[in-house]
């Protein structure tokens, strides 16, 4: 039963980690993707 119990909890904390490897992945792509729109506009008021 204990060794059940520590599979099940093993499981859940590899979804856990998979989980918030994907939401800071898709978090840092997100901010990557600003930070460059920015640059961009940024050049453009300079290139002016």
């Amino acid at each position: 039963m204990p060794y059940k119990y520590r599979r099940i909890r093993e499981s859940i904390a590899r979804g856990l980690l998979i989980s918030s490897l994907s939401c800071v992945t898709f978090l840092s792509r997100v901010y990557f993707h600003l930070r460059s729109i920015q640059v961009a506009s940024c050049t453009v008021q300079i290139a002016r």
